[in-house]
């Protein structure tokens, strides 16, 4: 049972949503035990499946999964994704998914592993599980690109993200997260993490993998996050400014490029902040 939001069922053909809100959406069970079917709650926001052909595109952009939430009596292995769960291919870009809250795993984002999953310019915060993965648990191949994960919370482990499979980090962040014993992140002895770019929290939970590969120093984490919410347009700016801490200016200007690309496409007249400046 899911798709308290929005459900997508056996999907054939592309899905797309964009400039969208999705939020205050609810599932509940009290069923303690109905051999998985009623009790495996997922997707509060939304829940996507194709019908196992590999057709179908998932495509999110531009959009909000605000305060779904996931409740349940039930055994909480069969529930996932309060903000999303889905099984296509999915591409998710532009968009925020906060405040999501599940009493299993993926506080924010399920992907279940059964096709890649690409995520891009996009913020989790302020997301929660009880189980693994505050905001994202990766099922199958995830990708981060120019995103922002930080202050979610997990009561198990992975307070920020879990991976299940290999994952590939990009020009992301991933770091003020809260869960014992990796607050930031986790991926099982199988997977295989790369990252470039990135600014990633400390103690990774990477076994077989004692370093992640990233270029910024996790000195910078104190006081880089100074607000509990961080916007598309914050992260940004926060990108641009860690590229050129680590003297990667080429990933500076495309941070504020893109930044002020937007702004232009809307009419926004606000001065571009200089990388190096307090505030």
């Amino acid at each position: 049972m899911g798709g308290g939001g929005l459900s997508v069922q056996s999907a054939i053909y592309d899905v797309t949503i964009t400039d969208s809100v999705i939020s205050g959406n609810t599932l509940d069970s009290t069923f303690v035990d109905d051999s998985g079917r009623v009790s495996r709650l997922s997707g509060a926001g939304l829940r996507a499946y194709q019908a196992n052909t590999g057709l179908g595109n998932l495509v999110v952009s531009k959009s909000t999964f605000d305060s779904n939430t996931i409740t349940s009596a039930a055994n909480l292995l069969r529930i996932y994704g309060a903000g999303i769960a889905e099984a296509m291919n999915m591409t998710l870009s532009y968009s925020t998914l906060s405040a999501n809250d599940s009493a299993g795993y993926a506080g924010a984002l399920m992907a279940r592993g059964f096709f890649p999953c690409a995520i891009s310019n996009s913020t989790f915060s302020g997301n929660h599980a009880s189980g693994k993965g505050g905001a994202i648990f990766g099922a199958g191949p995830i990708s981060l690109d120019s995103s922002t994960v930080a202050f979610n919370s997990s009561d198990s482990d992975a307070g920020g993200v879990y991976f299940n499979d290999n994952a590939l980090f990009s020009s992301s962040i991933v770091a003020r997260n809260n869960g014992a014993p990796h607050p930031d992140f986790m991926v099982s002895s199988t997977a295989i993490v790369t990252g470039n770019n990135d600014f990633i929290g400390a103690d990774p939970g990477v076994p077989g993998s004692p370093e992640l590969l990233s270029t910024l120093s996790s000195t910078r984490l104190d006081g880089a996050f100074p607000q509990p919410f961080v916007t598309w347009e914050e992260n940004q700016l926060i990108m641009a400014e860690a590229a050129y801490q680590v003297d990667h200016s080429d990933g500076a200007s495309i941070a504020r490029n893109a930044l002020q690309a937007v702004w232009d496409a809307n009419g926004v007249t606000l001065p571009m902040p200089a990388p190096g400046t307090p505030g």
